[in-house]
């Protein structure tokens, strides 16, 4: 099974690194996504930067800079810039909920975690003592096994979420 584990991992590695264009030449490191800025997502001020993501955003930058001489081209621009900045205020309040979303998933994931690492560690204790047996402490073994990935996974959720916000927020998503 490790040996699996392993082949696995060279290999996820291999194709990594082959898309982003590198050899493995031994130097590379990969590393863990940090963990997400609870405190910079809680300091978020919505209203703030649903602001500054409209004016930052291409199409809406776009459309109030379009040319219009007549009457009638100036009715179309008009036009035109309301939907482009309620196009922008939709993406940026979907991005905004997104995030809000994937924040209630990690909370609620690393308090299932904890819960599990609390059963893993006495059912440690337990089986170093002789008190349980080997199908019942493989299968807390899974169990803990199981919150730490989907804490993992939700971390990274969020992660991905706050910066796609940010990036939206700046006029590059």
């Amino acid at each position: 099974l490790l040996r699996s584990y392993e082949q696995q991992m060279a290999s996820l590695r291999f194709s990594l690194l082959s898309m982003l264009g590198l050899e493995d030449n031994g130097q590379v490191t990969i590393g863990t996504i940090p963990e997400p800025d609870l405190a910079a997502i809680d300091a978020i001020d919505f209203q703030t930067d649903l602001q500054k993501a409209i004016g930052n955003s291409s199409s809406v930058q776009s459309a109030r800079h379009a040319n219009a001489g007549t009457t009638a081209q100036i009715q179309e621009k008009f036009k035109t810039v309301a939907q482009a900045e309620g196009n922008a205020q939709a993406e940026i309040t979907a991005s905004y909920e997104q995030l809000m979303a994937q924040k209630v998933t990690y909370q609620a994931a690393q308090e299932a975690y904890q819960g599990r690492l609390l059963e893993y560690q006495s059912l440690q204790r337990k089986r170093q003592a002789g008190m349980v047996g080997e199908a019942d402490y493989l299968q807390g073994e899974a169990d803990y096994l199981e919150a730490l990935a989907a804490k993992e996974t939700a971390s990274m959720s969020l992660y991905q979420a706050y910066e796609s916000y940010r990036w939206e927020v700046k006029g590059v998503g």
